[in-house]
């Protein structure tokens, strides 16, 4: 998830920055003849190694709506000498090129941000530090924030497979904040015997259904021959809420690595 906002000139920024933020902005140099100095500061986030920051540089120009279009120069950044903070800048805005679809001249040009070529230019995000960048007078300075969620995702080995789905049931009503959710992928080849469970995930705090879960697998447990389900129960305390009651046949026998896993309440 990203948005974007313009960076404020440092006057504009003034009233805001506080001691601490100025004190820092003494080590960075003011801009140079032709040049404007741009200075953004972060708000405090609880968890800022979620977050990144996207420099973008451009300038707003009449073109034609078809065409994309892109400026040269790029974005650099050198350490300031003495105080070891980082500073950013684009010292020429390039020509402005783009792509050659035919359009027709009597059609009016609208107003876009045209911006550098190449990849975005991302940056850690650090409250504690203003971000200063410096470029030539008549370009502007916008920035993105990216986020994304604190959950940490393991990748497969080799050696794994995953079955996923969703859980579900039909009723009109909501989880309790403390249920739990477990699911499991069993060998329920065997008649009147327990089922063997091949991989299993417990969630806590699931939220409202449909709730999604991911089971891992060692495939060398699985024998195409034999049959395999996902089972899912919804308990409260220890009470049961809800169960599985039908089969949710996965992986062999042509049967499907995504399910869907309708679960009844208990009466």
């Amino acid at each position: 998830m990203s948005s974007v906002c313009s960076i404020t000139a440092l006057s504009l920024l003034a009233a805001v920055v506080s001691v601490q933020a100025a004190d820092i902005m003494k080590a960075f140099p003011p801009a140079e003849e032709g040049m404007v100095r741009f200075v953004l500061q972060l708000p405090k986030q609880d968890d800022e190694s979620v977050f990144k920051v996207e420099l973008i540089v451009g300038k707003t120009v009449q073109v034609d709506e078809k065409n994309r279009y892109f400026f040269a120069g790029k974005i650099e950044n050198e350490t300031i000498k003495g105080w070891g903070y980082t500073r950013y800048y684009v010292s020429k805005l390039g020509p402005m090129a783009g792509t050659l679809m035919a359009v027709d001249p009597n059609v009016p040009k609208v107003s876009k941000f045209i911006t550098l070529a190449g990849e975005p230019y991302i940056i850690r995000y650090n409250s504690r530090m203003p971000i200063v960048v410096y470029v030539p007078e008549g370009v502007e300075v916008r920035y993105r924030i990216w986020t994304t969620g604190a959950e940490l995702k393991s990748m497969l080995n080799e050696k794994q497979a995953t079955v996923s789905g969703t859980v579900f049931y039909l009723q009109r009503i909501a989880l309790p904040p403390d249920a739990s959710l477990e699911v499991k992928l069993v060998d329920i080849s065997k008649q009147d015997v327990p089922a063997e469970t091949i991989a299993e995930q417990k969630i806590t705090n699931p939220g409202q259904v449909p709730i999604p879960f991911e089971l891992w697998y060692d495939p060398s447990k699985i024998d195409p021959r034999m049959t395999y389900a996902v089972q899912a129960r919804i308990e409260q305390g220890g009470q049961l809420l809800f169960i599985s009651t039908r089969i949710s046949p996965v992986i062999t026998r042509g049967n499907p690595m995504h399910v869907e896993v309708k679960v009844d309440p208990i009466k």
